[in-house]
Formats: structure tokens, C-alpha cells, sequence
């Protein structure tokens, strides 16, 4: 692959003194006007002069007019003009061939990664996801927010596109890039929404930056955007995220389709707001959803993302593709070249291919609390046969066999615990093995207030618990040990990682045993794992859990899985009682032969 002259420059200039944070722009001004104004050396400030005049804006908008401004007073001293100018006829610049714009702009990606601006998929990702969304040539085509940069890049090497930066420094960037490369790319600096220079932490809808049909963006056929992902609104709409309020401001000026990125966070998360926006969406218009593979935005980034496309005023099912399913083995520019062709070997949205996908109806959407995740309706192999042979059993949701409870965590004291009002023992998902709970192994300590608190989070025997963050999925019971942790003043309580399955008498399952071989299948864990979701931390919808439709199986089945269990018991306490005479064995074995007293070797390696 060949050099890239703008890095190459940074790391002149980063040797010479000049901090990191401020040598990328120079260096792309250099190259840009290596190119375009003088061949070899000369003034860096008359470089910078020449180029500037060259440029051409069209409005204050325009990133060439502040590209423009910044080459007039780019704020360098005059140690720094003197390093430009040795540069400016320095081998980086005399040497090399003429640049490749895109070799250069995927080397900028990298290079001002540390910044968090320019936050983007490298362009082989991008053009394989410009491919699979197929855009005419004949519609006009915006591209917003930062993290759509690559994606602007890619379209506009065969049709012209807008892209709104949203931020000066990506403004100026991108339009010296699109300049010397000659690219069909006009660059806007405002954000599409509100009209300010900023992507915002904090958007307030009561001051009337709500966007919508006045959002400062033209009407276009196509617009994609990929917006900051975690951020909220503050004021009257504080819990609705920037991705979905970006949706409703963006969508009333697509003409033919708005296509956006966003984290999966937001097409799982049970808050009124996640639920009725997402309600509009899918009753309102033609939705397409998909699973894109992790690592799509930064080499090292494991950012679950999801490509959605919204057709305005039309209806039918809801589609899901689940495309994230692609080879974890290779890092950096290899990584990125798996995930270009797992997306390449797709196809197109409308006839994908070699990946598994699912039409599903909205009213099956609407009585999953219209989660979009398509990992919940995309189903494959052994779970898929599951789930047909479940379907002429009789089945039960949890919530009817059982409460589930998942109380807000109490916060444990720090430091020194001796004066406490409760000490506890926390289980954590990693303390559920093979379907049991083992004994906690954090102790935590609370004050008389937060005591309360915690009592409302202790389990007992025959409790059933499961993972709903990070590790989703792990089902196990908890053994009479947590009954006697409670007689001694030390009950057990979960961690906010958990929740609390606990059976009602009565009911068509005979006891938690059975009801615990039945969560603690694998395919039961598989289907919890599909319905969770997060932007960098899983987590499973309680919805997901309370309406988990589980198996009843009649008296007699009841009655032979206890035996079954008993059997497996014994079976277990038999294979302890080998281990731990095996145990024996060895520390006997070494104990002759290195002659040291089997005893001190008990105490020591039990």
C-alpha cells in the first residue's frame, strides 16, 4: 500500500516539536498545495496565501470558506512556519508520486482518531456499505454528522453529495480533501439539525433546536447520517436519544429515503419515549433493519451497530438482516478488508444474499414492545429447529409462572466496612456454573440506609437467577448454602447485573428444579443473547425475561425429570468424590517423590 505523504509529514513535524493534536491540518494543507499551487519548496506562508486564494466558496457555509480563513490565519508561530517551509521542499513532498486522495484520507482516519471528531469506517467499509444500500446516480444525496464522513467519500466518487459536518475542524478537513481530489463533494459545516458549527452534548428542544421540517437542511431523495452515539436531549423530551430525535428531523426531508446508523441501544431500550418512537417508525413506514458486523467505526472498536433504512409513508413488514455474523481473526486494515467483503457478498438491501434474514409482521414487532433488534426475529440452525418443535407444546410466559424481580442495586459502603449496618455477599454472573449458583465470593458492607435496600435484593433457595448485562443469558439456581448465609447474618444478594426468577406456588411447574432445567438449556441462553442489545454494554430487556414463553411440561414428564435430577445429583456428588480423592492421590505422588510431608502440601495446594 503506499505512504501516505500527509502522515508522513506529521511525523516530521511531531519530531521537529510540534505537538500531534496540531500538525494534521498543516500537513494536509501542505500536500494539498504541493499539488495544486507549487511543485517544489517555497514560503509556507505563500503557500498557504496561494491556496486559499485558489478556493472557491459559495456561501459562509461552505467548508471551503472556513478552509479558506483557517489557510489566512491558521495560528502558527513563527518556529512553525519555518518547519513548513523547510518541508515545504523536504523528500515527503519532493519525492513522492502524486497523492491518492483515498490512501490519504484513510490515513487521516487514523490519524485524527485521538481527536473524536472524525470518528468514521475506513473507506473500503464505506464503499462496500454504499454498494449495499445502492443509491441512483440520478438522486441528490446528503451525508450528515461526522462519523458519515467515509461514507460521503465513497458515494461521491460517482455522483454529488452534500455532507454536513456538523464541526469546523471536519469542515475545513474534509473540503481541502474534496478539493484536491477534485471529488464531487460539497461539505456544509452545520449540523443538518439546529443549523449551529456543533455536534452538541446537549440538545434542548424547549429553546426550538427540535429540527424537523425546519431543520436547515434542503430536501434531498436520499439522506444517510450516522450520529453520535449516547447522547440525550435535555428539556422537555431529556430521555430521548440524540439518534432517535435525529430520525424525526432528518426523515420529513427525505424524499425517497432516510438511511442512518445507529447503536442498538436504541432499538431496544424500554424507556416511553425509545418505545413510542420506534411505534411511529415502524407503524408509519417501511422499515429495513441491519445487524452490521463490530468494528465497523475504528479498528479497535467492538461497537454494536445497526445500518436502518426508512422508506417515508409506506407499509409492510418489517425486514431484518442480520449481517454482524462475519469472522472475528484478523486486526487493523485486515480486519477492515473482512468486513468490506462480508458486506460486498450481500448484495443489496433488496435481494441480500448469503446472509439470514426475516420478513416480520408489525403486529409480531408491536407485541415485542417493538424492539428492532434483528437479532430477536433472525433465526438459524439448531435454535431455529427448537423453536418450531416448541410450537406445538404448551407454552407459558415467565411472568405467569413466576415473578421476576430486578430492584435498583444498593450502594456498598468503601473503604473500611467495620462499622456497618448489613454485611452481604454479592452474586455475580460469573458465580452461575452449569445452571447452579456457587457461593458468592464479594463481600459488601452498608450503612442503615442502604441496608434497606438491600433486603429487597436477597434470594433464597430455590430463587433462579439471571444475567441481563454484559454476559447476558446465564440461568442458575441458588442451593440451600444462601438459607444459611442468612441464618449467619451474611445473606446473599444479587448485583445489578442480575435478576431475581422467583416461582409461584400452585402453578403448572411442580418446583424451581424444573423450572430451572428448563432456563438453564442452551438455546434458552442463545435467545436471550439474541434479545439484548447495547451500543458497548449488553443488556437485556426485562420485557425480554417477563415474557420469555417457556415450556409446561405434563405431570408425568414432571414427574421423571425429578428423577433425572436426583440422578444427576449423585452423578455430580460422584464425580466430586473422585476428584477430590485424585486430588489426594497427586499430592501423595509428590509428596514421595520430592520428600516433602504430604500434610504441608494439603494445607498448601488444597
Amino acid at each position: 500500500m503506499r505512504r501516505s505523504i500527509v502522515v508522513q509529514l506529521q511525523r516530521e513535524m511531531e519530531m521537529a516539536g510540534m505537538p500531534s493534536s496540531a500538525s494534521l491540518m498543516p500537513a494536509i494543507a501542505l500536500a494539498v498545495a504541493r499539488q495544486h499551487v507549487a511543485r517544489l519548496g517555497g514560503d509556507a506562508r505563500a503557500l498557504f496565501l496561494s491556496l486559499a486564494q485558489i478556493l472557491s466558496p459559495s456561501s459562509a457555509n461552505d467548508g471551503l470558506h472556513v478552509a479558506k480563513e483557517w489557510l489566512l490565519s491558521p495560528g502558527l508561530s513563527d518556529p512553525d512556519w519555518s518547519l513548513l517551509s523547510r518541508l515545504s521542499s523536504s523528500p515527503p513532498l519532493r519525492d513522492q508520486e502524486e497523492p491518492d486522495w483515498t490512501v490519504e484520507f484513510d490515513a487521516i482516519l487514523d490519524a485524527d482518531r485521538h481527536r473524536g471528531q472524525l470518528i468514521s469506517m475506513s473507506p473500503a467499509v464505506a464503499q462496500s456499505l454504499a454498494t449495499l444500500v445502492d443509491i441512483h446516480p440520478n438522486s441528490s444525496c446528503a451525508c450528515c454528522f461526522p462519523s458519515s464522513a467515509s461514507f460521503a467519500w465513497a458515494i461521491a466518487s460517482a455522483m454529488p453529495v452534500t455532507f454536513f459536518a456538523g464541526d469546523t475542524h471536519v469542515a475545513i478537513l474534509m473540503a481541502l480533501l474534496a478539493f484536491a481530489d477534485g471529488r464531487k463533494l460539497a461539505i456544509d459545516r452545520r449540523n443538518p439539525i439546529d443549523g449551529s458549527y456543533m455536534i452538541g452534548t446537549e440538545i434542548n428542544t424547549i429553546t426550538g433546536s427540535g429540527g424537523g421540517p425546519n431543520a436547515p437542511i434542503d430536501p434531498f431523495n436520499e439522506i444517510i447520517s450516522a450520529p453520535p452515539f449516547g447522547l440525550r436531549i435535555s428539556g422537555e423530551r431529556r430521555t430521548e436519544s440524540y439518534e432517535a430525535w435525529q430520525v424525526r428531523a432528518l426523515l420529513p426531508k427525505a424524499g425517497r429515503r432516510l438511511i442512518t446508523i445507529v447503536g442498538d441501544g436504541v432499538l431496544f431500550r424500554e424507556t416511553a419515549m425509545d418505545v413510542q418512537f420506534r411505534a411511529r417508525l415502524t407503524e408509519d413506514h417501511a422499515v429495513t433493519i441491519v445487524a452490521l458486523p463490530p468494528g465497523m467505526f475504528g479498528r479497535a472498536s467492538g461497537v454494536a451497530t445497526n445500518l436502518v433504512q426508512i422508506i417515508p409513508s409506506q407499509n409492510g413488514d418489517v425486514a431484518f438482516i442480520d449481517a454482524r455474523s462475519t469472522a472475528q481473526s484478523r486486526v487493523g486494515r485486515d480486519q477492515d478488508e473482512l468486513i468490506a467483503m462480508h458486506l460486498s457478498s450481500i448484495g443489496s438491501l433488496q435481494k441480500p444474499q448469503g446472509v439470514p434474514v426475516a420478513n416480520v409482521s408489525k403486529g409480531e414487532v408491536a407485541q415485542n414492545n417493538y424492539s428492532l433488534l434483528p437479532s430477536r426475529y433472525v433465526k438459524t440452525g439448531a435454535f431455529a429447529a427448537v423453536e418450531k418443535a416448541a410450537e406445538s407444546e404448551r407454552t407459558i410466559s415467565l411472568s405467569e409462572l413466576a415473578t421476576v424481580e430486578r430492584n435498583k442495586a444498593p450502594a456498598p459502603l468503601r473503604g473500611q466496612t467495620e462499622d456497618h449496618a448489613l454485611a452481604c455477599l454479592e452474586v455475580a454472573p460469573a458465580d452461575i456454573i452449569e445452571g447452579r449458583v456457587k457461593t458468592p465470593r464479594r463481600q459488601v458492607a452498608f450503612d442503615s440506609v442502604e441496608a434497606q435496600r438491600a433486603l429487597k435484593v436477597v434470594v433464597r433457595s430455590g430463587d433462579l437467577l439471571v444475567s441481563i448485562k454484559g454476559n447476558v443469558g446465564a440461568v442458575g439456581m441458588v442451593g440451600e448454602e444462601a438459607d444459611v448465609g442468612a441464618s449467619l447474618n451474611e445473606p446473599w444478594i444479587i448485583s445489578q447485573s442480575l435478576a431475581i426468577i422467583r416461582l409461584k406456588q400452585g402453578g403448572p411447574i411442580s418446583s424451581p428444579e424444573i423450572l430451572n432445567a428448563i432456563m438453564s438449556a442452551p438455546w434458552v441462553r442463545e435467545q436471550f443473547e439474541r434479545m439484548a442489545g447495547g451500543t458497548t454494554v449488553r443488556s437485556l430487556p426485562m420485557s425480554a425475561v417477563r415474557d420469555f414463553p417457556v415450556p409446561v411440561p405434563n405431570a408425568d414428564a414432571q414427574a421423571a425429570a425429578r428423577l433425572q435430577l436426583r440422578q444427576m445429583e449423585a452423578l455430580r456428588d460422584e464425580i466430586a468424590a473422585r476428584s477430590e480423592s485424585l486430588t489426594t492421590m497427586r499430592r501423595e505422588l509428590w509428596s514421595d517423590l520430592w520428600n516433602v510431608p504430604a500434610d504441608i502440601l494439603e494445607k498448601e495446594y488444597a
